[in-house]
């Protein structure tokens, strides 16, 4: 059978007609005929990126759209700048799964290599296609009557001109920190010299020779910055706030394997062992799987009393003092009393050995003001410098730079104005349709981020996937849900080395805002499968209005009607010595023998 109105595979008109159709209500689609949907991405780093190309992948019948700030792809990458900006997880750990890089240079690799291997990424799937470039988003407001979010775009470029938007869904991709500031320090803004942050480095400035340089902050950017401009510089002082667990390279034993140098806290991967890995795709795999397990083995780093962390904290503790032997002055204010993950592990190759050195000086002392020439601390002593970089981190209040309202008037950076509570750090509630990548809490405090990104974005695109098949209007968490998150997650963390009483980023008044409860496998799991209960959802056209007319594509199109007989679920047999894959391989490459009784292909004939 044909659906009314199509022709025949043979060519025949169709003539058989849905009684009383002109009066039926159905709508007319099929079942397996999603909606069309308008989907815009924010943002083109690492999740905007993924987000661009597996949306692409999984659907039909979408308009897809990424915006993107900058004037290309990169995200983090291509803003920061600074002198020594380095991935500090294992390189080969920091790609994408169904794209590895076997020509990465050296073991923690230096921020540009990573840019180009996000440009080479978005050329390759044609990111390019759908992203428009130098355009910021600058305010969204959802539209409950449409079921819509309707956005305000800036074209950067051309005079800060706005043009205006909709979208049935929106998938926020800018980051787990976007927003940078500077220090609230007194006279700031008094200094004549030269001032930097490291989210925002003038990259045209390279001359370092014969300059005094103050460096302030002691997190991961102020470590990289200490390392490369001391060797550059006449003198530098590191104005440190926090102790840190410094740590070395990488897996000394496989680096040993592997030809390389294993006392070096960074070391080169050969050309001939990157060609070793172009030509060996297994070989390579089975390195970057050594990589993955050895860094997602080690949850127990963050749980209070855990014996991996009691054993770490003491090999961390006696390889710093190791390093530090002759500058008690530095281990004593460095060398943390609190357990190993309260606070960010720094992979730091050459840090320590550039504090050592007779151009460095370090003070823990606070700073009391920065003054027209340098620098003064509340010990009294000033200090002049021609440069000085702030290494002061971002804001973890998680709320966009753009307002966003959402459902009933609410506004979110009310909402989270006290912190950011959500819902598996991809929603929220009275914020239809809005998913995010790398949300409040994404951080980990062991392994790499890119499980949680491709996480997210699969997230994502499962609901819009839903939202398409069963023709949704909107999708909402529910406030219950998310108010059994959070309490879940206050639960967690008394648990954890996160409230040992370090300083760290990712506290906001004594509650964790930026990790999530618990290690990135469990958020990958629980990210898995959508909980659809925990959502309010709403339909374009009635619970069923999916349903159509009754009819599938592949019947009203003349498509294949039988592929449940091509497409089956073999079971094993319990005895049998070949598998069922393996039997339902050998029957599928058989060729089909002919039917009797039946001319030519046709799956319809007439009299």
């Amino acid at each position: 059978m044909v659906a009314p109105g199509k022709s025949l595979p043979n060519g025949q008109p169709n003539n058989v007609h849905r009684d009383d159709a002109s009066t039926s209500n159905l709508p007319n689609h099929c079942i397996d005929e999603g909606r069309h949907m308008r989907i815009v991405i924010i943002g083109a780093g690492f999740s905007g990126i993924l987000a661009a190309i597996r949306f692409r992948q999984k659907f039909t019948n979408i308009e897809l759209v990424l915006y993107e700030k900058n004037a290309g792809v990169g995200g983090t990458w291509l803003e920061n700048k600074y002198p020594g900006v380095a991935v500090d997880t294992p390189a080969h750990a920091y790609t994408f799964n169904f794209e590895n890089n076997p020509y990465i240079s050296t073991y923690f690799a230096p921020g540009p290599e990573i840019l180009k291997y996000l440009q080479m990424v978005a050329d390759k799937y044609r990111v390019h296609d759908i992203a428009k470039y130098n355009h910021e988003l600058v305010g969204a407001k959802w539209n409950e009557g449409e079921g819509k979010w309707h956005l305000s775009v800036k074209k950067t470029a051309q005079g800060g001109v706005i043009l205006k938007d909709t979208a049935d869904l929106v998938l926020q991709c800018t980051g787990l920190l976007n927003q940078w500031d500077w220090p609230d320090i007194q006279g700031l803004k008094t200094f004549k010299g030269r001032m930097h942050h490291t989210a925002s480095w003038d990259d045209t400035f390279d001359d370092w020779e014969g300059k005094r340089v103050a460096v302030i902050g002691n997190g991961a950017s102020a470590i990289q910055v200490v390392t490369a401009l001391q060797p550059r510089v006449k003198h530098l002082t590191s104005f440190a706030r926090n102790q840190a667990w410094i740590v070395g390279g990488g897996d000394r034993d496989k680096m040993k394997e592997l030809g390389m140098d294993p006392t070096n806290a960074n070391p080169p991967f050969p050309k001939e062992l990157q060609e070793r890995f172009a030509q060996d795709p297994a070989l390579h795999k089975a390195f970057r799987t050594h990589i993955e397990r050895s860094l997602c083995d080690l949850h127990g780093l963050t749980i209070k009393g855990h014996e991996t962390n009691k054993k770490a904290t003491d090999i961390f503790r006696q390889a710093m003092l190791n390093e530090l032997k002759d500058r008690i002055d530095i281990s004593e204010n460095l060398i943390p009393d609190w357990p190993v993950t309260c606070r960010r592990i720094n992979p730091a190759p050459g840090y320590l050995n550039a504090l050592k050195q007779p151009n460095v000086f370090c003070t823990w002392s606070p700073i009391e003001a920065i003054t027209v020439t340098g620098i003064r601390t509340v010990d009294g002593k000033q200090e002049d410098f021609d440069v000085i970089a702030c290494a002061t981190g971002f804001k973890n209040t998680y709320v966009p730079s753009y307002p966003i309202e959402g459902r009933n008037g609410a506004i979110l950076a009310e909402k989270w104005k006290d912190f950011a509570q959500h819902y598996l750090t991809v929603a929220t509630d009275d914020i239809p349709n809005w998913f995010m990548t790398m949300g409040p809490q994404s951080g980990f405090g062991t392994c790499q981020l890119l499980i949680m990104i491709e996480a997210g974005v699969n997230y994502a695109v499962t609901c819009a996937q839903k939202m398409q098949r069963e023709r949704i209007k909107s999708i909402s968490v529910k406030k219950e849900a998310v108010d059994d998150f959070t309490r879940y997650s206050d639960n967690y963390f008394p648990t954890t080395n996160f409230l040992a009483g370090c300083n760290a980023w990712y506290r906001r008044g004594g509650r964790v805002v930026g990790i999530y409860p618990g290690s990135v496998l469990h958020a990958k799991k629980a990210l898995e499968y959508p909980r659809w209960e925990d959502y309010e959802i709403t339909y374009q056209n009635g619970r069923f209005g999916n349903f159509g007319n009754g009819w599938t594509v592949a019947e009203r199109d003349g498509g294949e009607t039988a592929e449940y007989v091509r497409d089956v679920d073999l079971p094993e047999v319990p005895g049998e010595q070949e598998s069922a894959d393996s039997w339902r391989r050998r029957q599928l490459a058989a060729p089909m023998p002919p039917i009797k009784g039946l001319a030519g292909n046709s799956a319809v004939t007439t009299a």
